[in-house]
């Protein structure tokens, strides 16, 4: 299992029970076993490589309406340009999420940018939850690709060096 940062509000049965009311669907019960015990979180592995691409989870959703992370907000946001019987679980890089297909338990990148595109907005990435959270894997350095790329400037902010400095100490 990967490393998560909990989400700092707990969840209960209720609390899921009362969501499935609010939204009318019925979430699979390894989503709602990892909901009652992480209420989305932080991944500290991020990385999802499928089809010769990858791509970054910046946070699992969860139900925190003072958060933009919000699983409730986020699927009455999309809830009308994601396919039936879905339901949107992560924040990925660039705008885009993965989305839970609560029938077929299937976890797909949903590509905003292509969404008018009906082919290729969706890709599948894992046939389940628990096969997500086993894909993730941590970002590897090695792995950035600079060829015929050269950088000659990085400007980096002062206090956010000041925090990483302080960090390593």
């Amino acid at each position: 299992m990967i490393n998560i940062k909990k989400s700092e509000k707990l969840l209960n049965i209720n609390d899921i029970t009362q969501l499935e009311k609010r939204i009318k669907l019925k979430l699979p019960k390894d989503y709602c076993e990892f909901l009652l015990e992480y209420n989305g979180g932080d991944p500290e592995s991020n990385i999802i490589n499928f089809k010769g691409n990858s791509i970054s989870i910046n946070y699992f959703l969860g139900l925190d309406a003072d958060s933009i992370y919000d699983l409730e907000k986020t699927y009455f946001q999309v809830k009308n340009r994601i396919p039936k019987y879905c339901i949107p679980i992560c924040a990925v890089e660039g705008g885009n999420l993965l989305i839970l297909n609560y029938i077929k338990g299937l976890i797909y990148f949903w590509d905003h940018e292509e969404e008018s595109n009906r082919l290729n907005h969706l890709t599948i990435i894992a046939n389940n939850f628990q096969n997500l959270l086993d894909i993730i894997q941590p970002f590897d350095i090695e792995s950035v690709n600079l060829d015929n790329c050269e950088v000659f400037d990085v400007w980096v902010d002062p206090e956010f060096l000041k925090e990483v400095s302080n960090q390593n100490k």
